[in-house]
């Protein structure tokens, strides 16, 4: 059931309540449109018109239930320097995409080097997955620091599943990100690029490679890319911090 159907499996949950509400709604720092309160056992889903999405989310909120009642990992997260927020970020993406995209499925598109943007749109398109599940199955592919991203039009990054230490928060504009703005003018685009984190950092450059999938951008940012036999970089990918006065 809980592959079938996420969100009457999250409701019928012992000790959770599942609510949904609206998208304008804040949802602080959850790396999706969710919310765990657990003092409540209340999770929160936004009223996306994304049916794939809101699996996604519950499954990712079910996930920080089931990690605050586990005693072994509450010591390890909080033993992390940031108190364990990026781990536990982390885990419960990686719990709900695995739920939705099994191993098996993800090694028949995926290969050895790492993904393409293409094999992104590929699982999305041939799964009943969300985006945002595809995107965190294609980055723990990733060989090495990168970030897989979805994008809006506009250049909004609407998710992004990282394998660095340096993450890019939700609904951060990728001014800046030269493959997904060549992505959204000409429909795929192969190109060095930079990510924008939510401080307004802009990384070193990344091997960048997007595709357009109706109203959203994929975008796989890599050092070591599988669309490449050579990775040589301008730079690394480490943030480009402001010099100071």
């Amino acid at each position: 059931m809980l592959t079938e159907d996420p969100l009457e499996a999250v409701r019928s949950w012992p000790g959770i309540m599942l609510q949904l509400r609206s998208e304008d709604e804040p949802f602080g720092k959850c790396s999706v449109a969710g919310s765990y309160f657990e003092e409540r056992g209340l999770i929160t889903v936004a009223r996306s018109a994304s049916k794939g999405r809101q699996k996604f989310t519950a499954l990712h909120e079910l996930g920080h239930h089931l990690q605050r009642h586990d005693e072994s990992l509450v010591k390890i997260l909080a033993s992390e320097p940031d108190a364990g927020f990026l781990l536990e970020e982390d885990i419960c993406d990686g719990f709900a995409a695995e739920v939705l995209l099994p191993t098996h499925y993800v090694d028949e598109v995926i290969g050895e080097r790492g993904p393409k943007a293409g094999e992104i749109v590929e699982l999305f398109k041939t799964s009943q997955a969300s985006r945002e599940a595809c995107c965190v199955r294609g980055a723990q592919r990733i060989i090495g620091p990168g970030h897989v991203m979805l994008t809006t039009r506009d250049g909004v990054a609407q998710f992004t599943a990282s394998s660095s230490s340096y993450r890019v928060a939700r609904n951060t504009l990728q001014d800046g990100n030269e493959v997904v703005a060549s992505a959204v003018r000409w429909g795929s685009a192969k190109r060095e690029t930079r990510v924008r984190y939510a401080s307004g950092v802009l990384s070193e450059p990344f091997h960048g490679d997007a595709v357009t999938d109706s109203d959203y951008i994929f975008a796989v940012m890599a050092i070591k890319p599988a669309w490449k036999s050579f990775t040589m970089l301008s730079g690394d990918p480490r943030p480009i911090f402001p010099e100071e006065d």
